[in-house]
């Protein structure tokens, strides 16, 4: 199986603070026991590392990169990809819904993945399953 790890899960295993930090510990250990395969685009690469440096610091950013993001298979974006994301982004016309999650939806569509890994009601909304 494959799972697309969206930024809101990133940010609840490395927040111990987030309200869902517990449940995406849980969920990401059992992704890995089941050999679940992980993947994201690089805007959530970009978006997360962002967020983490941010709100968490540059020493949870360390732990991101050593012991998070090796684990992780990366979908690079391209025009074609970008473009269907703006699209879409531009579409739903919502602010409270970001470029990175319409290029995710539109690279999950892609892929052909339904799972996704996150804490944010748009995959839902958008069709996949979460990760659970």
């Amino acid at each position: 199986m494959i799972c697309y790890v969206d930024t809101s899960a990133i940010l609840a295993y490395l927040d111990k603070g987030d309200a869902y930090h517990n449940q995406a510990v849980t969920l990401w250990r059992k992704s890995l026991d089941e050999g679940a395969r992980a993947l994201c685009s690089n805007y959530v690469a970009l978006e997360s590392s962002a967020l983490i440096q941010r709100r968490l610091g540059m020493q949870i950013y360390k732990t991101f990169e050593s012991h998070f993001r090796p684990l992780l298979q990366f979908h690079w974006v391209d025009a074609d990809l970008h473009d269907r994301g703006v699209a879409l982004f531009l579409a739903s016309s919502r602010r409270n819904l970001s470029l990175t999650d319409c290029v995710s939806f539109e690279c999950m569509r892609h892929l052909n993945i339904h799972y996704a890994f996150a804490f944010d009601k748009h995959f839902e909304e958008q069709g996949s399953t979460l990760y659970s």
